[in-house]
């Protein structure tokens, strides 16, 4: 939250504070907090599946001596 809260000049929340922000006095919004779990995550997983073959090669290379 530190990160940012100092590197943006709006108000920012790190995926970790953002997604418990669903978690109320009122109970737990387990339908939004799975929205919005998969919505911070398919950018990680989509930039996981394009990287795949470079990560593999960079990997292999590294073990080949």
């Amino acid at each position: 939250m530190l990160f940012a809260r100092v590197l943006t000049g709006t108000v920012a929340q790190t995926a970790p504070v953002f997604l418990t922000g669903f978690v109320t006095s009122q109970g737990l919004f387990l339908a939004k907090v799975c929205a919005a779990a998969l919505v911070v995550s398919l950018p990680v997983l989509i930039a996981g599946f394009a990287a795949q073959d470079k990560l593999v090669q960079g990997l292999s290379l590294g073990a080949v001596k």
